[in-house]
């Protein structure tokens, strides 16, 4: 391969550091070795060796985010430097490193759904016919056109079950006039042409397709706490169900369409027909799905911490960050949103106001709430409070957190060499 540039770093030299903005290239290791670090205490159990065919960087290249974590040299080593546009054509051109890399993605995502997202993930206990039997009796309540879906796809998916019967006169009790079937037919050209409020997949549904949104709107919700939950809307270019092309764990969501909505659906197998046929959608899609894992890394991180007010600090400093607002300068940013929606977005819902640990953030003078919204005063003062609450709190957190594998690296028993 004549692109990119081969570069020998020194042992102790950086290659990059953590939050750096300027993010555009990725590794790969010819020979030597590299350690990924995180400069924040509670993430040190993070921290990964590297060696020869090892790709770094490129979760935050692809999506054009800062750095997740500092790279270091530990010896003499060389590593080819290729810039995003490089390592998409690279992908475009190479089905090995592209499936490699998609199952990257998968253990990622799955990692951070499943592990770090503890206040919204599944209830990996109770097997998939009886969280799909449970979701359908929830929606009979709140949404039966949905709820018919739910139970069209366990009778078509389980007809074995033993609460099958049980299940066909659930459905049967919901007096729907139509019931929308659970294969969404294709056009002659390949494309899925939704209806409004017509349910894509559903959440604990098995699937193989990630969707384009060509023309249209997609809305994914979830149910936690027993209540809807409107995780998203989409909207044209928007890609959706990304995990199924690389897993076969249950969806994690509920896809329904907002209005006339036209899909491309791609799965792994019509992979290789996007690299010839249509390579810009398939850098667009890996592209999606870093962006999709940077922004869970980053807002999975106050799960890392066990104080409420370092979980506060740090969600709002995170905000910022996916807003791609400088962290280093002095002045305001408003949050469109009051106390006790942050409180329900960082899993401290169950907290009141008056509870001692909120006290700080209460009387922060950087910080001031009225008419719905929270305003910081000055953002990098705001920066410098949270490194403090996080160091105060880091020592607790790894002693308890496990260790496991950096997002930014790929294990080198998933991908060992570039190939040609």
């Amino acid at each position: 391969m004549n692109a990119g540039k081969i570069t020998t770093f020194t042992p102790d030299s950086c290659i990059y550091p953590a939050n750096d903005p300027d993010s555009d290239s990725v590794y790969i290791i010819q020979s030597g070795k590299v350690e990924l670090r995180y400069n924040d205490p509670a993430r040190t159990h993070y921290t990964q060796s590297a060696g020869k065919g090892d790709i770094l960087g490129f979760i935050s290249s692809l999506s054009r985010r800062a750095r997740l974590s500092t790279a270091l040299a530990t010896a003499k080593t060389t590593i080819l430097q290729l810039s995003s546009r490089e390592f998409l054509t690279l992908l475009s051109r190479n089905q090995k490193i592209a499936l490699k890399v998609i199952d990257i993605f998968a253990r990622t995502l799955t990692f951070y759904n499943e592990t770090l997202f503890q206040g919204i993930k599944r209830n990996l206990s109770a097997p998939a016919p009886a969280a799909m039997l449970s979701l359908a009796r929830f929606y009979s309540r709140e949404n039966p056109q949905i709820a018919g879906y739910i139970y069209s796809r366990f009778l078509t998916d389980y007809a074995d079950h033993e609460q099958h019967q049980k299940a066909k006169d659930e459905l049967s009790s919901l007096r729907l006039t139509t019931i929308q079937p659970v294969t969404l037919e294709r056009n002659q050209n390949g494309t899925i042409a939704c209806l409004p409020k017509q349910v894509i997949f559903c959440e604990e549904e098995t699937g193989d397709t990630l969707y384009v949104i060509l023309s249209g709107r997609v809305e994914i919700v979830k149910v936690k706490d027993n209540s809807s939950v409107l995780l998203s809307i989409l909207h044209e270019g928007d890609i959706f169900g990304e995990l199924a092309i690389a897993s076969n764990r249950p969806r994690s969501a509920t896809a329904v369409s907002a209005d006339h909505t036209i899909l491309l659906p791609v799965t792994r197998d019509s992979l290789s027909n996007f690299m010839h046929e249509k390579p810009i959608i398939l850098q667009k899609i890996f592209s999606s799905i870093c962006e999709r894992i940077w922004f869970t890394a980053l807002r999975s991180e106050i799960h890392l911490y066990s104080k409420p007010i370092t979980k506060l600090y740090t969600f709002l400093v995170n905000k910022i960050q996916e807003l791609r607002i400088p962290l280093n300068q002095k002045y305001a940013h408003v949050f469109d949103f009051d106390i006790r929606a942050l409180l329900k977005m960082t899993g401290l819902r169950s907290i009141e106001l008056h509870d001692p640990g909120l006290t700080p953030f209460l009387t922060d003078k950087n910080i001031s709430m009225h008419f719905g919204q929270i305003t910081i005063n000055n953002v990098s003062d705001l920066v410098a409070r949270t490194r403090q609450y996080k160091r105060e709190d880091g020592l607790i957190t790894r002693e308890r957190q496990p260790r496991t594998n950096s997002p930014e690296i790929s294990p080198p028993s998933m991908l060992s060499s570039t190939g040609d």
